[in-house]
């Protein structure tokens, strides 16, 4: 910083603040995270679906080509949905992530009364275009099989997606 205010004239005519510069750097340091975690993302999604044929993963882009909504499950929840899909469970965690987005996991009962896990969810936000198209692709992926009984925590985006 000094060496650019001596060629400024000064401190008064720099032309940034040392603020500047550390969102400057602290910008450039969450970009390449935001690279390097989507890349992480890219890599495990990719050897998952060669561990597991039934692996099922599908994602939706913003107009900013970000993810918007991601759904996946693998070949045990696809069983497991099959065997026990009569009820369905899904609560969504919102902002426990660094990115803020929604975690929806979706849930049921086997016949010891063991959690068993169908499919999670990233997703945009917690209103009812991110809902619908999540029970859109959870259906799909489970050859359109509807439970009986769909759980939630009364969110209302929630209730209306599911009719």
């Amino acid at each position: 910083m000094s060496h650019v205010a001596l060629q400024s004239g000064g401190y008064e005519k720099m032309p940034c603040q040392l603020r500047d510069v550390y969102n400057g750097v602290a910008g450039a340091k969450r970009e390449e995270k935001i690279e390097t975690d989507s890349e992480g993302a890219r890599d495990f999604l990719i050897v998952s679906r060669e561990k597991d044929p039934n692996f099922f993963v599908v994602y939706r882009v913003d107009d900013e080509n970000r993810l918007a909504n991601l759904f996946g499950r693998d070949g045990n929840s696809r069983v497991d949905y099959v065997a026990f899909g009569d009820v369905l469970g899904f609560d969504t965690t919102y902002m426990t992530n660094e990115y803020n987005k929604p975690l929806t996991v979706l849930i049921g009962v086997n016949h010891h009364f063991n959690t068993c896990i169908f499919g999670f969810a990233l997703l945009l936000h917690e209103k009812l275009p991110s809902y619908s198209w999540l029970l859109q692709k959870f259906l799909e992926c489970h050859g359109d099989k509807k439970p009986s009984v769909v759980v939630t925590d009364q969110d209302a985006a929630m209730k209306r997606s599911y009719r």
